[in-house]
């Protein structure tokens, strides 16, 4: 009797001590904790690209209503359900998409891999971005990866290690419990059971495991007089309800449950924090190891080159195009997918204040002219001073891009957004999680607030517009004009001091000019800028190329921050009790 009293007593002072242990208080914020996060990493000076330059400070609002008003237009055709940022692409090297992204092969253009592996930047005006050079992404992200940890608070550290102890006290107050009942565990008794258990394949070294497998798992479950191997120390640890699968229990044996089920329960804590930890740190290490090492089983891809067509031996991160090669021609194929755009363009110093209902108001010069050295202002000939531009796309398509996402089933894939959203917002705190050990020198925040960490999502292109120019001409300037169109009849459009309108800045443009009839008047002039080729305008035609290097103007860019959204895209990575890696463990 003395020796159950012990016993119980025992039992009743490890359930007090537990219970103190896994008491669990709020977790706080600490100044000096994160010191990664503490050196300024947020919010840092936003970097602006160096491709476009700005005329002075005061374009800044004019040119910020401009891009708004394109945005807007946009968006109009873009998927209802896309909600990440979007952004005019102000940057003259990525004006233009190259979207036969495969070859015959299957193998991806190493053109459009340099597109969509670069790194988004904020632009210099509001609303725009520009991009950096092929892998720039990719790049940032293994530099941060490489400086991020999954790691407990001190406070979850500290109540482990008690657990452990814990643990450890327990399993000793098992065996002296047991011994105190049946009498001590020798050697000859080890060597025994391993002996009945050898065609199971199972081995016992310890006095603990003695307890466990040989007589709770085998004996006292009658397993083995199914001649079944015994129940597993995970399969005791799970059981819903332990002594309703022990029907060979002496009676005495009761006074080992409270004591085994307290362990048990313990051990399942101190083993989903472990499993945890070691979870998001093999999926941080795997990740990173597929970023930096990508190989055909790991989600690694092939390029070609478009002008020779060779095959890179080098395989690179995974990322793919989510329509098909046919579905993006079909769609820039149909002229009835039509986007239009309208401006008027005044020459005045004075802001224009009124405009045609539902075009948008500038301010610039639209310059007119010829191959025989003629121009003109058309704004300054302009019986009202007013240049109409009417911008029309036919045929456009929201091109979808993605990242090879990474999977912890088949440890492919490698990108993981998690750990750094997570690290981004752990910045300061004393919390479990991922956490910068190295700062990075990136703004994590979304466009509006400066990010530069932001990767490609889609991009929404198009065919080469066609641009109608009018002017309402004064009775003064009709000759002039006619004289300049009959010179030739074409010429060249460039719009000065207005952003690019259909990259008319950028190269040569075929222009046809409708005059009005003669002796009419209140008829205004056309000027009709399109690619079309002119049998008469060797200047206009357009040069054959290889169906690898077709290209689409690029209308609008949607971005995604890592850094700044939570990935829910990442469900694939689930450990195998479908807990989501993302949110790591927590008391």
């Amino acid at each position: 009797m003395f020796t159950r009293g012990l016993t119980l007593w025992c039992i009743l002072g490890w359930l007090i001590t537990f219970s103190a242990y896994t008491q669990v208080p709020c977790e706080v914020e600490s100044a000096g904790y994160d010191h990664a996060c503490m050196q300024g990493v947020q919010p840092i000076k936003r970097e602006v690209g160096t491709n476009t330059a700005l005329r002075s400070d005061t374009d800044y609002e004019a040119l910020g209503g401009y891009y708004q008003y394109v945005t807007q237009e946009f968006r109009k055709v873009l998927p209802p359900s896309l909600d990440d940022d979007v952004a005019v692409v102000l940057d003259p090297e990525y004006a233009r998409f190259p979207y036969w992204y495969v070859n015959e092969n299957l193998i991806f253009n190493q053109y459009t891999y340099e597109y969509v592996s670069s790194r988004v930047l904020p632009g210099p005006v509001l609303g725009t971005v520009e991009l950096s050079e092929g892998n720039g992404f990719t790049n940032a992200y293994i530099q941060v990866l490489s400086g991020t940890t999954y790691h407990l608070s001190i406070w979850q550290q500290t109540l482990l290690s008690q657990q452990q102890k814990s643990l450890e006290q327990l399993s000793n107050n098992i065996v002296q419990t047991y011994e105190q009942i049946y009498g001590v565990i020798t050697d000859a008794q080890i060597e025994s059971a391993n002996t009945a258990l050898t065609e199971f394949q199972v081995g016992i070294s310890t006095k603990l495991d003695f307890v466990f497998t040989y007589v709770i798992g085998y004996l006292w479950s009658a397993r083995d007089q199914q001649n079944l191997a015994p129940l597993s120390f995970t399969q005791l640890v799970n059981l819903p309800n332990l002594i309703r699968y022990l029907p060979e229990m002496p009676s005495d044996g009761a006074i080992l449950l409270p004591t085994i089920t307290l362990y048990f329960h313990l051990y399942s804590r101190v083993k989903a924090v472990n499993d945890t930890l070691q979870v998001n740190t093999n999926a941080l290490e795997q990740t990173l190891n597929n970023a930096q090492h990508p190989t055909h089983a790991n989600g690694g891809v092939e390029v070609f080159d478009p002008v020779n067509g060779k095959v890179s031996p080098n395989l690179l991160p995974g990322y793919a195009i989510g329509l098909s090669l046919a579905e993006i021609q079909n769609a820039l194929s149909d002229k009835s997918r039509v986007i239009s755009l309208s401006f008027t363009v005044s020459s005045d110093s004075k802001r224009q204040q009124t405009t045609e209902a539902g075009a948008y108001p500038m301010q610039g010069k639209v310059m007119f002219s010829n191959d025989q050295g003629q121009a003109v202002n058309l704004g300054e000939i302009a019986s009202d001073g007013k240049v109409t531009i009417d911008v029309v796309y036919q045929g456009y398509i929201y091109v979808p891009i993605f990242r090879a996402d990474f999977s912890s089933s088949s440890a492919s894939g490698w990108f993981y957004s998690n750990p750094i959203w997570q690290a981004s917002q752990n910045c300061g705190r004393a919390v479990t999680g991922y956490h910068f050990v190295v700062p990075p020198p990136f703004n994590f925040s979304e466009l509006a607030q400066g990010g530069d960490f932001g990767t490609l999502s889609g991009v929404l292109i198009a065919n080469s517009p066609q641009v109608t120019i009018s002017i309402q001409p004064s009775s003064t300037a009709q000759g002039e004009i006619k004289s300049m169109a009959d010179s030739l009849g074409v010429g060249s459009i460039r719009i000065e001091g207005v952003p690019l309108v259909g990259r008319l800045n950028q190269r040569f443009h075929h222009v046809s000019v409708t005059l009005p009839k003669e002796k009419s008047s209140g008829e205004p002039v056309y000027f009709v800028v399109t690619d079309s080729q002119d049998d008469d305008d060797e200047k206009s035609k357009p040069v054959t190329v290889p169906a690898e290097m077709q290209m689409a103007d690029v209308l609008l860019a949607s971005v995604l921050y890592p850094g700044s959204q939570e990935d829910t895209v990442s469900a694939k990575c689930e450990n195998e009790k479908g807990t989501s890696l993302a949110q790591g463990y927590s008391l």
